[in-house]
This record gives C-alpha cells, structure tokens and sequence, in this order.
C-alpha cells in the first residue's frame, strides 16, 4: 500500500522464477519460488483476493502443490 492506494504485483505464471528484489516500501506478503494465479471477486462490498499456489519450485524439480499463499478483502470505500 503506499498513498492509500493498494498495488497488486503478481508474478508467478509459468516463466522461469527468480528471487524476489528488493521489497518496496509498503509491501507486506512476498513469495519465492513458486507458481501461482491471483483469483480476484469484485462485488458491492469490496474486493477479495486470493492467490492460489499450484507449484513449488525447488532447484530443477517442480513439485505440484496445491496452497493458498495469500487471501484477502479489501473493502468498498
């Protein structure tokens, strides 16, 4: 979050994986070494946002592995 506004930056969709930079200031979830998709509902209440993990990554191996890496709402303003 940074200046009331929240940023979503994803990137876990099937390229190769590298480790995280340095964090923004703000930022509050970070997450190597894995794929995932980001599911996002919208409705009158606000926003719910759930990042489902579908693969770890370990050296040249990829595990399957199913896992919520992160959920969250943000409400209606």
């Amino acid at each position: 979050m940074r200046d009331g506004v929240t940023y979503l930056v994803v990137g876990g969709g099937g390229a190769n994986l590298y480790r995280l930079g340095t964090r923004v200031p703000g930022s509050v979830v970070g997450v190597e070494n894995h794929h995932f998709y980001v599911a996002v509902r919208a409705d009158s209440q606000g926003i719910s946002v759930r990042v489902a993990g579908v693969a770890q990554v370990q050296g040249e191996k990829v595990i399957p592995e199913r896992r919520i890496l992160d959920e969250f709402f943000l409400p209606r303003n």
